[in-house]
């Protein structure tokens, strides 16, 4: 199985010449978003503008380090992929970035049972290695009308981390609503170790997994800046970055984090429309996730301090030269609870086989509202 865009090539070119010349973009899946998914979520056509829902999501469907077999595997990758694909089916998430789907028969099993028209695109790809595990898709209205992508020199110290393997780096789309338009960029960082690691070499001495990530944030902040300079010259276009960032928000490299954050001009939408200590790590979905086990999903976090904030989600306010205004209405935590076993256990069988989760991340789901200026 191979990832298949739902839009010929040439239709694909088409929209990208007519985008990088300034003008406007009109295409009949953009004007469905516009009056159709956006008020799924609150939108409207008065003017104030539409809302549309954003999920950004690491779904932990790694399948070995160069291979499919190997130890480092995860658990019941393919029933959790095609969950996560009915969950999506059920929704009315009109964007999902994701992070850690490596392989085409993954992608290929997200999509299949979305009955909505889907455009996608997908991080640095590999022959060999692992792909970058980036995948975002738009969702029955809006459309991705220009992309980039870029892979991290700093990739990390193959015999000691585990995400060395693959091709991290950045996903660019620009994402065209038919009010607005959105450029996203999507990350995720080295985390580092996971690989048994003795040092024969007294001579060298490889950087940390710190070391490495503050050079993917240097990176990270060129790329993005290098993009804008190419596709939106005079700041037409407000910006989101959403990663899996591996840096604990307040830790010692959440300074890094936050310097480049607002170098780009970036605010983080949890702090500006949430608050509180926001865990997304595993041990915030058992530790820091309060939620109402008696109702069916989607689940939401009430509460809870357990766990560490390491996903982001950094919006740009708006511009006055920005064409339409992007607000933030809502940001939520959000866990795929499997139902299997109750909220407090991350495993349902003592062998560790069967998540009772879809994923190790706590999901960021956000609601941002698009308005002509």
């Amino acid at each position: 199985m191979g990832d298949r865009n739902t839009r010929s090539g040439s239709e694909q070119v088409q929209r990208r010449d007519v985008l990088r010349t300034g003008a406007t973009v009109v295409g009949s899946v953009g004007v469905v978003g516009a009056s159709g998914i956006g008020q799924a979520v609150g939108g409207s056509t008065d003017g104030a503008g539409e809302t549309y829902r954003f999920l950004w999501q690491n779904l932990w469907l790694l399948n070995g380090i160069v291979g499919n077999d190997t130890d480092i595997a995860k658990p019941a990758l393919q029933a959790r992929a095609e969950a996560f694909g009915n969950r999506l089916a059920g929704s009315d998430i009109d964007v999902a970035a994701l992070c850690e789907v490596f392989s085409a028969e993954q992608r290929e099993t997200i999509r299949e049972p979305v009955g909505r028209a889907i455009d996608y695109e997908i991080g640095p790809p590999a022959e060999f290695e692992k792909s970058s595990g980036l995948y975002t898709l738009a969702l029955g209205g809006p459309e991705i009308v220009a992309t980039e992508r870029m892979e991290f020199d700093a990739d990390g110290y193959e015999p000691r981390d585990a995400d060395a393997w693959a091709k991290k780096g950045v996903l660019y789309t620009r994402l065209d609503f038919g009010l607005g338009q959105v450029d996203l960029f999507t990350t995720h960082l080295l985390a580092g170790g996971g690989i048994p690691y003795v040092d024969l070499n007294p001579f060298w001495d490889p950087p940390t997994p710190a070391e490495y990530r503050a050079d993917q944030l240097e990176e990270l902040r060129a790329f993005v800046q290098s993009v804008e300079a190419e596709h939106d010259p005079d700041n037409r276009v407000p910006t989101v970055v959403a990663g899996d960032f591996n840096v604990g928000a307040g830790g010692g490299e959440y300074g890094t984090l936050t310097a480049v954050r607002d170098d780009l001009g970036l605010e983080d939408a949890w702090l500006q429309y949430a608050g509180g200590p926001g865990g997304t790590n595993r041990t915030a979905i058992t530790g820091g996730c309060a939620f109402d086990s008696d109702e069916s999903p989607p689940s939401y976090c009430d509460g809870g301090a357990g766990g560490d904030r390491i996903d982001y989600v950094f919006v740009e306010p708006t511009r006055p030269s920005h064409d339409c205004r992007l607000s933030v209405a809502d940001i939520r935590r959000r866990v795929f609870w499997r139902q299997l076993a109750p909220p407090g256990q991350f495993y349902a069988d003592d062998a560790e086989e069967e998540p009772n989760y879809l994923t190790d991340h706590v999901g960021l789901e956000l609601d941002w509202t698009l308005a002509p200026r």
